[in-house]
């Protein structure tokens, strides 16, 4: 991609995000702004969702064919199909996990409580940003449950 292009994307991915931003935090804004925003930020995510998956094809797709040319052997094919299939997995699950988190603080601040992380109390990866207080998930199952 020459300079000019990928100047233009960056210009092009600049103006949405300016004008995107005032416009989505408006609270009156019509159900047609609404979905032309979200329509246009689908658009661009899934651009940018094919433009990484075809990036990090492109090296398994050159071991494939020195392979099949007979220069080179499937070791390297593999390898980048791995490094591919475990970074998609670690990214997706990541999502997974974020999803929860922020489900179950949405919850807690539904019941009323109010989670908050401190510093851990004894050194250790177990104990390092966990909750603490009176709204673990526990109390909050206990608050919603009286």
């Amino acid at each position: 991609m020459s300079l000019l292009a990928t100047t233009l994307l960056g210009v092009i991915a600049g103006v949405t995000i300016l004008l995107g931003l005032p416009i989505g935090r408006l609270r009156t804004a019509t159900p047609t702004l609404s979905a032309l925003l979200n329509a246009t930020a689908v658009g661009v995510l899934l651009f940018l969702f094919w433009d990484v998956l075809s990036a990090a094809w492109a090296p398994i797709d050159e071991a494939l064919s020195s392979a099949h040319d007979g220069k080179g052997g499937l070791g390297a094919a593999g390898g980048y199909g791995v490094l591919f299939v475990a970074g998609l997995t670690v990214g997706l699950l990541s999502l997974v996990y974020y999803e929860s988190w922020r489900a179950a603080d949405q919850v807690a601040s539904l019941l009323g409580c109010r989670v908050r992380t401190v510093a851990p109390t004894s050194p250790g990866p177990r104990s390092a940003g966990r909750r603490s207080g009176p709204c673990t998930r526990m109390s909050c199952r206990a608050i919603q449950s009286s």
